[in-house]
């Protein structure tokens, strides 16, 4: 017999340091964000990095476009430099559009993207871009999508039942294992899945709805988003739809978040209005900042300066200084801007405001219980 301490010793030696060992010495996730400020907020600073995330919805609820605003932003933020880490893209679907691509912000030429044919060819191409050193992020577009050799093959009259589901598995296997071996050299690896949901063919009671595909990729998950989109059309401006809203709903996380949903909207088309021009794909994170800050009360009119707008320092709210702009518009701008610096001194904020409402609520429930 032997204590645990000299086991892990053993087993790091013979595995790696990220093997085993007391749990303090395994950092939290890093986040990604999508730069959609609501879903950030939501998620307490974005996807969780080093993980597996599903996205799934109806049609033209945005999940495509949630995982090409993520890629754009991993583009940004690991994409650069001489440790520069690369996005991986298998297309099952055969949807990528190098025009669509670049209004997301992504960068195409910085993209690996792969086209299967089949799950067993999905699979393999898993495997080996997941034990590739420079892959920081892979995006399966869509689980729904991947096909066996013999679905394919074999007439439609010979039904092949959940014939893609073993090498799905396979390609959702070799992605896990890609992770734990980028944990190994202390790198991140990070896998988002795409999926669409289908309803049970008389199925009366309970949920109708589920994913195609593996049962493994919702164990596997830390996050799931389950998306939802709707296009609002401005007949008196257009015939075509001027913004989509968007909802998402967290359905699982296995990281703290600060709320279960979130919404916001996509432009659709350009236009104006109230001399703020609106661009194609752009997200209303102005507006939900604007209403952020003055209901925290960071955003306020001077009382030193009349008509000018007072913002607190989010760069520095150690120094609890006031900067001063001469519109409501321009400390918006400044602070939208600073997008990290605005999230994580939202997150804070808001993760205090939660701790002591929540504290409010058991008290409360507590003197309701003695009475």
């Amino acid at each position: 017999m032997h204590k645990l301490s000299d086991a892990a010793s053993t087993i790091t030696k013979a595995y790696g340091k990220t093997a085993g060992g007391l749990g303090f010495k395994f950092p939290s996730f890093a986040r990604l964000p999508s730069g959609i400020l609501t879903l950030d907020l939501a998620l307490a600073g974005g996807i969780p990095m080093g993980a597996v995330s599903l996205i799934y919805g109806n049609e033209s609820s945005g999940k495509t476009s949630l995982a090409l605003r993520l890629a754009a932003q991993f583009q940004q933020r690991h994409g650069k430099g001489k440790n520069a880490r690369k996005v991986v893209w298998i297309d099952a679907e055969n949807s990528w559009d190098d025009e669509w691509v670049r209004l997301h912000g992504v960068d195409p030429k910085q993209v690996y993207l792969f086209r299967p044919t089949t799950a067993e060819e999905a699979a393999d191409i898993a495997d080996e871009v997941a034990m590739s050193v420079d892959a920081g992020i892979i995006f399966v577009d869509s689980i729904a999508a991947l096909s066996s050799i013999d679905q394919l093959e074999k007439s439609a009259e010979k039904v092949v039942v959940a014939g893609a589901a073993k090498p799905s598995t396979t390609l959702l296997r070799k992605l896990g294992a890609g992770i734990t071996e980028h944990s190994k050299i202390g790198q991140t690896l990070t896998v988002v899945y795409i999926n669409q949901p289908r309803m049970k063919i008389g199925f009366h009671m309970g949920n109708p709805e589920f994913l195609p595909g593996p049962v493994m990729q919702n164990y596997q998950a830390f996050l799931k988003l389950r998306l939802t989109g709707k296009a609002i059309l401005k007949e008196k401006i257009s015939p075509i739809p001027i913004y989509s809203d968007n909802t998402a709903k967290i359905v699982k996380k296995k990281f703290p978040c600060i709320r279960q949903s979130c919404e916001w909207q996509t432009m659709l088309y350009p236009w104006e209005q109230g001399g703020t021009k609106h661009w194609p794909l752009e997200v209303n994170n102005r507006t939900h900042a604007e209403t952020l800050l003055e209901d925290l009360d960071y955003l306020t009119k001077s009382e030193t300066s009349k008509g000018k707008w007072d913002l607190f320092d989010l760069e520095n709210p150690d120094a609890g200084e006031l900067l001063q702009f001469p519109t409501k518009t321009a400390a918006v701008t400044h602070a939208i801007e600073r997008y990290d610096a605005l999230m994580k001194f939202l997150i804070e904020d808001l993760l205090m405001l939660y701790k002591d409402d929540i504290k409010k609520q058991l008290e409360e429930a507590e003197k309701a219980g003695h009475k």
